[in-house]
């Protein structure tokens, strides 16, 4: 690289995505000043995924010098003392925070991360999914809201927060009102944490995705959420699955999903418990008539048996859905998909998934 020119990296830079892993190797980055001048001056990107967490005090002079760096990456690495130190001294430009699958290591890392937040108040877009904020850590991170006007998308997947920091993030959405996209699935928040969120949701108009899968909430949380559904009505991701709702549940979300016309995906796998009959789903499957945008559709493990009324419901749905690009299902007998096949639109792009 020291034989290109910092114009050429310039110029190739301009084209490089920053997904390209294979582009972005940080000890060549480190070792190579043109290429980590160009890099950062035309990407804006400190990308450290491929960087071992002992080398990155030693981005400390980079990150003083560059002061324009609008995004950091920095995905499942382990942080100890000295890389939570070093950015500490991120600069005020972040606007992208990913720092999915990171390991604190203690809790007065995690505390001087999230007070970093604090400070960044340019931010547009956060994921700490599986960083293991636990309750304590989500009430710290809900208090950075008030200092965020910009965020847009918030990741805290799988984070084990539980009803309290769920309450504390619910809490503090009317600061966040430009939120776009929220995933607290995997959370433990159960039926009180998914109250709070539900009686919040009119605090955020511009929301586009809600991912809350996973969280051991039953029907009597989910009639709160869904009937908050109806004043979203810009939504058009929406995921509840592995959520065991009852028959009430689902027929609530039918009636919902009526207001929903701009959905484009919807996730309600794992939602019927086998001893029920699928007329729920069934109700759910009806309702997407509202809904001509649909794309994705998923409802493995929501069709309780070979004789399923919602299957059929389904094979009669799928023509009407002009845009159905996606469908998960299970728990199928051979003459049903026979069936679905005949009922498929004729297009080159629609798969069709089985589980």
């Amino acid at each position: 690289m020291d034989k290109f020119s910092p114009e050429i990296l310039e110029l190739i830079f301009q084209y490089i995505k920053p997904e390209e892993d294979n582009l972005f190797n940080m000890s060549i980055i480190l070792t190579c000043k043109k290429w980590a001048e160009c890099y950062f001056n035309s990407r804006r990107v400190l990308d450290l995924r491929q960087m071992d967490e002992e080398s990155i005090p030693k981005l400390e002079t980079w990150v003083k010098k560059h002061e324009y760096i609008e995004t950091i990456r920095l995905c499942s690495q382990r942080l100890r003392s000295e890389g939570s130190t070093a950015l500490t001294h991120l600069p005020s430009t972040i606007k992208v925070i990913d720092f999915r699958g990171v390991t604190f290591g203690s809790k007065t890392n995690k505390n001087m991360i999230i007070g970093k937040i604090n400070q960044l108040t340019n931010i547009e877009h956060i994921n700490l999914c599986l960083t293991g904020l636990n309750p304590e850590g989500a009430i710290a991170l809900s208090k950075t809201f008030v200092n965020l006007p910009n965020l847009k998308y918030l990741d805290i997947n799988a984070n084990n927060i539980g009803i309290s920091g769920t309450k504390a993030i619910a809490e503090s959405f009317q600061h966040i009102p430009q939120l776009e996209y929220i995933d607290i699935g995997h959370n433990n928040i159960g039926q009180f944490g998914v109250e709070a969120i539900a009686e919040r949701l009119n605090l955020l108009p511009n929301l586009r995705t809600l991912q809350i899968e996973s969280n051991d909430f039953d029907s009597e949380g989910s009639g709160v959420l869904f009937e908050s559904l109806k004043g979203i009505p810009n939504l058009t991701h929406l995921n509840i699955g592995g959520n065991v709702i009852t028959q009430k549940g689902l027929l609530d979300l039918a009636e919902a999903i009526e207001f929903l016309p701009e959905l484009l995906i919807l996730d309600i796998h794992a939602t019927v418990a086998r001893r029920y009959p699928d007329d729920g789903t069934a109700a759910v499957v009806t309702a997407l008539t509202h809904t001509p945008k649909l794309q994705v559709l998923n409802v493995y493990k929501c069709c309780s048996n070979y004789y399923s009324r919602a299957i059929g419901i389904i094979c009669e749905q799928l023509g009407s859905l002009v845009d159905i690009k996606k469908l998960v299902m299970g728990d199928i007998s051979p003459k049903q998909f026979d069936q679905l096949k005949e009922s498929l639109p004729k297009r080159w792009d629609f798969s069709f998934v089985f589980r």
